[in-house]
């Protein structure tokens, strides 16, 4: 659970939060005045480790922890941006920035959630007025590729709260929770898709393990709700080059094999570098394109479904698209 105003204070120790000892609690109050704050719950069969900021970044109200799964670490950073407007607002943004680009490296897949205050942003087609705010924040979130996942009004008619990703594949099942306590934001609910990346390296004579898909035990009802949840209207519209429309869909492909077709082991000698999916910096790099065209998209056509009129198959995989 992650949680931004939570107006704890020094005064209110963690023990009372969780009292049972369940969960990895991790906190920023407010310093020096009421309100505001964040915090993170995670249940202790969750492995998790905490980033460490250093006191130049104290203001700021944000947490960091990452999400240790095999190979597998996503980065979460909580945020609460008071909704000021002021000279010290715009350092307290131009600070916060800083932090983010120090600490969401592209050594893992990061997710930044929390309230920014900025309701002027249009994440759709990422715009915003010429505000200090507004305009800083949008352009980092544009510059390092991050994906906005909350396309309904968390407080009125108004986005004030986000889910951001530089990986679209990682977060599935958005949706609008009823708020919690007293609060006047509805909660945001979502799933984290870990698709685990194997790399098989062998050498010519080496025996090694490779995996198998069983595909007559293919669960295909969830295979069908999966594809009827997946937004592909809004994944050509964000992918409007072939290449990038094709790496887009197969990313969904793999990621939806990987979770509903069951695998088993078979030994074989084989010298060749086998992977379920394209690399995670490869879809990092497909999510940044899409956030910087999103810019520029009113200049260019977007592609529709009539355009998109063929995908070959063969005994081997997916092979191309024709885009006409």
């Amino acid at each position: 659970m992650l949680i931004t105003e939570t107006w704890l204070h020094d005064g209110i120790d963690t023990g009372l939060l969780d009292p049972e000892g369940m969960f990895h609690v991790l906190r920023k109050d407010r310093l020096h005045s009421r309100g505001g704050g964040v915090s993170v719950f995670v249940r202790r069969n969750i492995n998790i480790a905490q980033v460490i900021f250093t006191d130049s970044y104290s203001i700021l109200e944000l947490v960091g922890f990452d999400l240790l799964c095999g190979k597998t670490k996503l980065r979460f950073f909580v945020i609460y941006r008071p909704p000021n407007c002021d000279d010290l607002a715009v350092k307290y943004v131009d600070l916060l920035i800083e932090c983010l680009s120090v600490h969401a490296t592209v050594a893992q897949t990061n997710i930044i959630v929390g309230d920014l205050n900025c309701p002027a942003i249009d994440w759709q087609s990422a715009t915003s007025p010429s505000d200090c705010i507004s305009r800083r924040l949008l352009d980092f979130t544009v510059d390092f590729g991050l994906y906005q996942f909350v396309d309904f009004g968390t407080r009125a008619n108004n986005i004030l709260d986000v889910l951001l990703a530089d990986d679209e594949q990682v977060v599935t099942s958005v949706a609008a929770g009823a708020p919690i306590g007293d609060s006047d934001h509805l909660s945001v609910t979502f799933k984290i898709v870990l698709t685990p990346e194997t790399i098989c390296l062998a050498s010519a004579d080496l025996v090694t393990n490779r995996p198998t898909y069983k595909w007559r035990f293919a669960d295909f009802d969830s295979l069908y709700q999966y594809f009827l949840c997946v937004d592909w209207q809004l994944i050509v519209h964000q992918n409007p080059s072939a290449l990038a429309a094709w790496d887009a869909f197969v990313d969904v492909i793999y990621a939806a094999v990987e979770l509903f077709i069951p695998k088993y082991t078979m030994t074989a000698s084989t010298a060749k570098r086998s992977s379920s999916s394209y690399p995670r910096t490869l879809r990092k790099l497909t999510c940044k394109k899409a956030s910087s065209g999103k810019s520029a998209e009113a200049a260019h056509r977007t592609p529709s479904y009539e355009d998109f009129i063929g995908i070959v198959l063969t005994n081997g995989g997916m092979k191309y698209v024709v885009w006409k």
